[in-house]
């Protein structure tokens, strides 16, 4: 099947967006039973908690422990999953990977990456950094990556945040740079 490769560059300012653009039909995934495999995360069971995350509408959030949290905030890593049927190249939303971040209050990025695909995946991208929210500086570590069989795709976001980044920024780098979706 021949399919239409979109630009979206000038027409949506976030990959959310894009990717409501691109598809003809976008589905948050909070259920893992209904992906047609699973995300991979490498995380110590001794070290992470998950709690419920389908209220939140995400597939997956754990929370650091046995950490005591500054006020209103925990070290946390969120999966959120988008299954989305098209007829594009669904790589194209990558291009809004990073416009996001890069809007956060005093964003600093550490490191930004966009793969090609490869493998079982249609591309990936990793960036991290921190900003300040409420007073404090966050550290956040992201992974998008996309996935597309034919006219289904999904786009899978990873995002690990932490306000102690000396003590958790590797770790969270470490899982969140190599979180996939094994079908």
């Amino acid at each position: 099947m021949d399919r239409r490769v979109v630009r979206l560059s000038d027409r949506a300012p976030t990959i959310y967006a894009a990717l409501s653009d691109l598809a003809d039909s976008v589905y948050r995934v909070t259920d893992s039973a209904t992906l047609p495999g699973r995300v991979s995360l490498d995380l110590d069971a001794d070290t992470w908690v998950e709690l419920d995350a389908r209220q939140a509408g995400y597939l997956h959030v754990f929370a650091r422990k046995p950490e005591r949290p500054q006020p209103g905030f925990g070290t946390n890593i969120v999966v959120v999953c988008t299954r989305v049927i098209l007829d594009a190249e669904l790589g194209a939303v990558l291009d809004h990977a990073f416009t996001e971040s890069r809007r956060l209050p005093t964003w600093r990025e550490e490191r930004a990456t966009r793969m090609p695909a490869a493998n079982r995946h249609s591309g990936w991208t990793f960036q991290s950094g921190t900003y300040s929210d409420n007073a404090r500086t966050l550290y956040t570590a992201t992974r998008y990556a996309v996935y597309q069989r034919g006219n289904v795709g999904y786009l899978l976001q990873v995002t690990g945040t932490a306000a102690d980044a000396p003590r958790y920024g590797t770790l969270l780098d470490r899982v969140v740079y190599h979180a996939t979706l094994e079908d």
